[in-house]
């Protein structure tokens, strides 16, 4: 009688290396959109005023850079500033830098979850990696989707919304 053969937990079927290799892809599908989605967020706002106290259009594509590329930029300015370097510590306010930050955060995203969470967790933490940065994904289109509306609402100055914003707000002097 021939001796049974124990699986090693190295050893993956045929049918778990196939939707682990399509989970690598769907990841590098997502991280592309993410990073698609990010260059159009920086060339729609590349020469606007970096200001997120003013209600302008411009704010949503900017909260959202700024949000990916929050730690990167932290990181660089506390080195400019530990190295006593102010001008490079003003040049970190800028949408080059906003946009190296944004793209250095996509790409640890993408390689954390490529090659550190596959590894430790499997096949289900690149799904649950896969998940977290379909929500960033779509929160960036939303910010695209409310950057379009506001320009729009901008720029439009017979549109009747704004037409009886500005009849009410006259009438209450």
């Amino acid at each position: 009688m021939a001796k049974k053969i124990k699986k090693v937990r190295g050893d993956i079927g045929s049918r778990n290396r196939e939707k682990l290799r399509r989970a690598k892809v769907k990841l590098d599908k997502v991280a592309a959109v993410l990073a698609a989605i990010t260059v159009v967020l920086l060339l729609l706002v590349w020469n606007k005023p970096y200001d997120l106290s003013t209600t302008g259009a411009n704010g949503f594509p900017a909260l959202f850079l700024l949000v990916l590329a929050g730690v990167p930029l932290e990181i660089l300015e506390s080195l400019f500033r530990f190295l006593e370097l102010p001008e490079l510590v003003r040049a970190c306010g800028t949408f080059p830098m906003l946009g190296c930050g944004a793209f250095t955060t996509i790409f640890v995203l993408w390689f954390v979850s490529r090659f550190i969470i596959l590894k430790r967790y499997g096949q289900y933490g690149l799904r649950i990696a896969v998940n977290i940065l379909q929500i960033i994904c779509f929160w960036g289109a939303f910010q695209l989707l409310c950057y379009l509306t506001s320009f729009a609402l901008e720029d439009s100055a017979d549109d009747s919304l704004k037409q009886h914003l500005k009849h009410d707000t006259s009438n209450k002097k």
